[in-house]
């Protein structure tokens, strides 16, 4: 019984072996390219990869694992330069819109200081040219109007404040 139990252990000890995990990839297609400063690589049919951050501790999961780099993506931000005269105004104000780096499609919107709906309006700005808007406040009472500009997100661009007189 001792013989049967110490070969028993000898041929387990040869057979178990210590495992090593190397990134690798076994899919049906992908590839690489690299033009010296920056490196792509994907696969096609790779499932849904979600990756998780805890402080300095990065999880991927899925089989196409980056090597320890990020990819960030940086988002164009509307920048519009803008005119809104007069202000203070006794009925109408004139807001003058001008999209600097591309065309843009912008939401307007006024709300008086209570937070009502005043004026909501989407405009197309195109790349350097002056989208001119008409804001009526003459069926309106005396006061402070907030007109907000967000971009097509609905990410808040600018506040002006307008005040009728």
């Amino acid at each position: 019984m001792k013989y049967i139990i110490i070969l028993f252990m000898v041929v387990a000890a040869t057979i178990i072996n210590a495992q090593s995990i190397e990134k690798q990839v076994i899919a049906s297609t992908g590839g690489v390219l690299s033009n010296g400063t920056y490196e792509i690589s994907a696969t096609v049919g790779e499932t849904v990869v979600e990756t998780f951050i805890s402080g300095t501790l990065t999880l991927t999961q899925g089989f196409q694992q980056a090597n320890g780099s990020q990819t960030s993506v940086e988002e164009l931000v509307v920048t519009a330069n803008y005119k809104l005269y007069p202000n203070p105004t006794l009925g109408n104000a004139i807001l003058e819109l001008e999209s600097v780096n591309s065309d843009a499609t912008i939401s307007l919107i006024m709300y008086n200081t209570i937070g009502k709906l005043i004026y909501s309006k989407t405009i197309i700005l195109q790349a350097n040219r002056i989208t001119t808007i008409n804001l009526d406040l003459t069926n309106h009472s005396n006061g402070v109007y907030f007109v907000n500009i967000l971009d097509s997100k609905s990410t808040l661009v600018n506040t002006i404040k307008l005040i009728k007189k």
